[in-house]
């Protein structure tokens, strides 16, 4: 079967702990909630301005601001926490990497790139789930949450005023982010919203299989997941 440039291979999700890819597959949901990443740290995973064009976090030892509404100055020490949404609030998430067909060798090359990084900050272990079973996916999961959802494909923005739940800013780009949201959540909520789906995904998905890209003409090995 040909395929084009751009098409949607399906969605990849890594795992530093086997036993959390283990329990996904078997059908539990773990999602969090954006502030959790806007006061993370770790690289990758932590985002000041997740699901917002901007934010700011006493907590985070974040430089003073000032404040001013209607014309009013807010003292800083009334202050402990900003948060600036520019469309929608806060849902809990999950999060995918959206594994597009590269058109030519420079869009391959920065793939292998964004994987490696991927596998570094989020960890070598992985699941595979195919374009063609990602209605099953989320029809699942829709069925099992007991909230609204919405999923969207992330885009990527330099300039913060467009930053939201479903554009982030370019410089995680390499993320490559498919998302799956639940309800809304307080802005300074930080418990994860965890649910089961009864039966699990082991039918839809793949995980640590080899997992490889092949120019069907020649037999050449173009992408291979684990080994990067």
């Amino acid at each position: 079967m040909s395929m084009e440039a751009n098409q949607l291979l399906g969605f990849l999700k890594f795992f530093h702990n086997p036993e959390y890819m283990e329990l996904m597959l078997d059908g539990v949901i773990h999602c969090q909630t954006p502030e959790a990443y806007r006061l993370a740290s770790q690289e990758g995973r932590g985002d000041l301005n997740e699901s917002c064009s901007m934010s700011w976090r006493r907590v985070r030892g974040d430089p003073d601001i000032e404040l001013h509404i209607n014309g009013r100055t807010v003292p800083l020490e009334d202050l402990n926490a900003v948060t600036v949404h520019g469309e929608r609030g806060d849902s809990w998430l999950t999060c995918w990497l959206a594994l597009r067909l590269p058109a030519e060798q420079e869009d391959l090359d920065e793939l292998k790139r964004d994987l490696a990084r991927m596998k570094v900050e989020f960890g070598s272990h992985y699941v595979f789930l195919p374009a063609f079973h990602a209605v099953s996916y989320l029809n699942r999961l829709k069925e099992s949450a007991d909230k609204p959802m919405w999923a969207a494909e992330v885009s990527y923005e330099e300039h913060h005023v467009r930053w939201s739940a479903r554009c982030k800013s370019a410089a995680y780009s390499y993320q490559r982010e498919y998302r799956v949201g639940f309800g809304e959540c307080d802005v300074h909520d930080t418990e994860p919203y965890v649910f089961s789906c009864p039966g699990g995904f082991r039918d839809l998905m793949y995980a640590d299989k080899e997992l490889q890209l092949v120019n069907e003409d020649t037999g050449k090995v173009l992408l291979d997941v684990g080994s990067l």
